[in-house]
């Protein structure tokens, strides 16, 4: 049996070392997926009924806007205390439960948002920040919040 040449198991071995790239590639791609990396080693969180947080709202033209702190009862917002000026102009109904907050993340990502990207407590799994811009084009369309100082009950 003749073996090949020097050329062709050149090509055999660019060939492999291209296919092992690709492969490698592919892995990475799968790594790039924000929520992915987010949720790793973290508990799901679950809404609890009652619960109180302060949430930094700043981006975006929204009513929402602003530094509040926010108490929930039977998963419904129960409380808005404002703790700054843009949050004491704002209309108390815009508050939002984190039950809304993480909704419109998902509905974000679903939608194919340029960018959507959270972090999420590592005790319990809460989010402790949102940053979502539906088209980088559009100018005032995105959202962001910071959560802190999250108590259950």
């Amino acid at each position: 049996m003749r073996r090949p040449g020097p050329a062709a198991r050149s090509l055999a071995g660019r060939a492999a070392a291209a296919l092992t790239a690709g492969a490698a590639l592919l892995g990475l791609a799968g790594c790039a997926e924000p929520e992915a990396t987010a949720t790793a080693g973290r508990p799901a969180w679950e809404e609890p009924a009652d619960y109180s947080f302060t949430i930094d709202s700043r981006c975006g033209e929204r009513g929402f806007l602003g530094l509040f702190r926010i108490r929930v009862a039977g998963r419904e917002v129960s409380g808005v205390e404002p703790l700054d000026e843009g949050a004491r102009a704002a209309p108390r109904s815009a508050a939002l439960t984190l039950g809304q907050v993480l909704a419109e993340y998902q509905r974000a990502r679903e939608a194919g948002a340029d960018l959507a990207e959270a972090e999420f407590d590592e005790a319990d799994g809460h989010p402790v920040r949102i940053e979502v811009d539906p088209d980088e084009r559009s100018v005032d369309d995105e959202f962001c919040y910071r959560v802190s100082a999250y108590a259950v009950g």
